[in-house]
């Protein structure tokens, strides 16, 4: 299959990563992610290749917060983030279904 654009092809081989699926799901269900969550799902490298890939793709966002004297950066989905996971269930789900011979 030929792809329109780099990107395209970029999000396709990424998918199969080590925790990048798993840094999408792990967002949406959480709040206030910061590193030491992310670091919970997968090695300290792999999760630091994956939150820069997800990152640079724009498929989440950081943000700086402050509370009291320490600071935190807190990752979440950005919108394209939130489409692409929307379909990846999609995808799972149809691949799940059993018996269904479409």
């Amino acid at each position: 299959m030929k792809y329109k654009t780099t990107e395209c092809k970029d999000y396709i081989r990424m998918l199969g990563h080590k925790g990048f699926c798993e840094i999408l799901f792990f967002l949406e269900k959480n709040d206030r992610v910061i590193l030491s969550d992310l670091l919970k799902i997968a090695g300290n490298g792999t999760i630091m290749d994956r939150r820069e890939e997800l990152l640079e793709l724009g498929l989440i966002c950081d943000r700086r917060i402050k509370e009291g004297r320490r600071n935190y950066i807190v990752y979440e989905l950005s919108p394209k983030g939130e489409k692409l996971l929307k379909e990846l269930k999609n995808i799972v789900k149809i691949l799940e279904s059993k018996g269904n011979k479409e």
